[in-house]
């Protein structure tokens, strides 16, 4: 409960790999230890790990395949939202983001370029083919 004079200040703020919540609390306690002057008070409510795509098959099997049909490497790269990627690779389960080009995640209007689509299609059928036969 706030008291008189007292604000109230919620953020979310996201890690990324190599950063956990010990590490984000010591950077924002510096930042309010800077900049407040009656003092604050600071809990980290929620926590998860980010996500980053682990050594598997199915990874290789993708990039692979996607090297092909792209005529280069795939681009690997970290992205600002959180996915439950992360609950599956904790596990142990084998994940990755992969995906076709466009835009308005999530919004009222999302797309897709057809050329993408219909290469991510080609690239997610050679994996499974690739993966399922090796071994």
């Amino acid at each position: 409960m706030q008291r008189l004079g007292e604000q109230l200040l919620g953020l979310e703020r996201r890690t990324i790999p190599g950063e956990d919540a010990a590490t984000v609390e010591r950077e924002l306690r510096a930042v309010l230890d800077a900049t407040t002057e009656h003092g604050y008070d600071l809990a980290i409510t929620f926590e998860r790990q980010p996500f980053r795509a682990g050594d598997s098959a199915t990874r290789a099997a993708l990039r692979a395949a996607a090297t092909d049909h792209l005529g280069r490497p795939p681009t690997e790269r970290g992205e600002p939202f959180w996915t439950d990627c992360a609950l599956l690779e904790a596990t142990g389960v084998p994940a990755v983001l992969f995906g076709v080009d466009g835009g308005g995640a999530h919004a009222a209007t999302e797309w897709v370029t057809l050329d993408s689509l219909h290469r991510v299609t080609a690239i997610l059928t050679d994996t499974i083919r690739m993966f399922t036969s090796s071994g």
